[in-house]
């Protein structure tokens, strides 16, 4: 490929072409590098000041060190600089003429400014070169200006390729997808994953996906809409940072999230793992899931079935049909901020290794696992013993500090050192003290038994006696009558 030295007075470059030459970038690389299959004028660091200027010149007929003057090529061997521009292979001779001209200058210039399809080579004469077509030199460019390459990337209207199409670059740089004066930067780099991020004037970039109806708010920064919506039912982020997952017709607001589910709103800094109809309106509350939930209260938790935790910091939790408010009237009298509440329908069931306790519905206490195969090391105990360390054992009433309810009862200290049970002397365990009880009374009864013999003995004597009595009285009053 060979550019010609010089122009005709006939052919000589008008103001416009001037100017299009002025617009291309061409990197200037060492001979031994020419032969190359990427666009000179595509290397990134080409620029019109520099490059462009270079190629104008030559253009014109210029030599020697005019031809870099002024330029950062300043420095370089102006023939080295000229040979570099004529080297077969460099790619410029854009319609395959065998000529550098002002028709591949013009043709590099649009490239650069964005133009694409049939605007590349509108206006110009194409010749009868090996690429004399908008389509061979459209295939050229995509091709990264390799001599004889096929068209292998997208063009308008679509493709044929006759395998799996791919997008992307083959190396760490990012791809920019532009529509409308909007771009999305798709990032695979260093292991970073995959990031997709619209560029905007904003701090941080909100991300939109799934249906069209789905929309972050005027003025929201930092909002992530990952997918989901339907018609009449988009997600929608109301304040900064806020999350949706997915679902349909859910909505986030600051910092609030919303993992999925349909219909569900949190609140700034709440958050509802899924399900239908929740809401988790107070700061800082949660939901898990489940279906009619309310977290109203600051720092509370709803979940299961139309459970609603009104107060702060209060845990809901309905495993009801009717669904559970404990703040309502006839529900323990209505619960305050920082209670555990729970319902089911037929009662509750707690396992702990061998151990279980189950509260049912027909039930009006806890029955725990008691059974005498889980137990060993049985022995018989002294009744009479326990009983007596009962009636040595301090009972007294007293308040938990900082609470006003009055209890009853001994000191886990006192408990502790009288039995030797539980497993500290800090707690007492409920089933050492129904077994202590259980102990003294039949201790008791013992005790009253021997009572009981007593008594009846004594009983037998009196009645003896009373015999006795009555034959001596029989005995006086018939001597009374002699």
């Amino acid at each position: 490929m060979r550019m010609k030295n010089s122009i005709p007075t006939t052919k000589r470059v008008g103001v416009a072409s001037t100017l299009a030459l002025l617009s291309v970038m061409f990197t200037f690389v060492p001979s031994a590098l020419g032969a190359t299959s990427t666009c000179p004028f595509d290397g990134g660091g080409s620029d019109a000041v520099n490059d462009g200027v270079v190629l104008a010149r030559y253009a014109l007929g210029i030599s020697g060190p005019p031809l870099t003057a002024s330029t950062r090529y300043a420095s370089l061997d102006p023939l080295q600089v000229k040979a570099n521009i004529e080297c077969q292979g460099c790619a410029l001779d854009l319609n395959g003429d065998g000529l550098v001209d002002t028709v591949d200058a013009t043709i590099v210039a649009r490239h650069l400014a964005g133009f694409q399809g049939a605007s590349l080579t509108a206006g110009l004469a194409l010749g009868v070169g090996t690429r004399s077509t908008t389509a061979a030199v459209t295939s050229f460019l995509a091709n990264g200006c390799a001599v004889g390459g096929n068209l292998n990337a997208f063009v308008q209207g679509g493709n044929a390729f006759g395998a799996p199409a791919v997008i992307g670059v083959t190396d760490a740089q990012s791809v920019t997808v532009k529509s409308g004066g909007n771009e999305a930067n798709l990032v695979i780099a260093d292991g970073s994953g995959l990031r997709v991020a619209r560029v905007s004037t904003l701090a941080t970039p909100n991300t939109t996906n799934g249906a069209v109806s789905n929309s972050v708010g005027d003025g929201v920064v930092g909002a992530v809409v990952a997918g989901g919506g339907r018609v009449g039912g988009g997600n929608v982020v109301t304040g900064n940072y806020g999350v949706i997952g997915g679902g349909a017709n859910n909505g986030a607001e600051l910092y609030g999230t919303a993992a999925g589910g349909l219909a569900n709103a949190a609140a700034s800094y709440a958050a509802i793992g899924g399900g239908q109809f929740n809401q988790a309106s107070g700061l800082y509350s949660s939901i898990p899931g489940g279906r009619y939930n309310n977290a109203l209260g600051d720092y509370s938790v709803a979940s299961g079935v139309a459970a609603t935790a009104t107060n702060a910091h209060e845990y809901v939790w309905s495993g009801s049909a009717a669904g559970f408010n404990p703040a309502s009237a006839g529900v323990w009298g209505g619960q305050t901020a920082g209670t555990f509440n729970a319902k089911a329908d037929t009662g509750f069931y707690f396992e702990s290794g061998v151990v279980s306790c189950t509260l049912s519905a027909a039930a009006t206490g806890w029955q725990c696992s008691s059974d005498r195969a889980l137990k060993e090391n049985i022995r018989s105990i002294d009744a009479k013993a326990v009983l007596a360390k009962v009636a040595a054992l301090p009972i007294s009433t007293w308040f938990i500090k900082g609470y006003d309810q009055l209890h009853i009862g001994p000191m886990a200290q006192d408990f502790r050192a009288a039995f030797g049970l539980g497993a500290s002397d800090k707690t007492i365990n409920s089933t050492d003290v129904q077994g202590v009880a259980l102990a003294a009374i039949q201790g008791l009864h013992a005790m009253l038994k021997v009572k009981d013999a007593e008594i009846a003995a004594l009983k037998a004597e009196a009645k003896k006696i009373d015999a006795l009595a009555r034959e001596i009285a029989v005995m006086k009053r018939k001597l009374d009558a002699r």
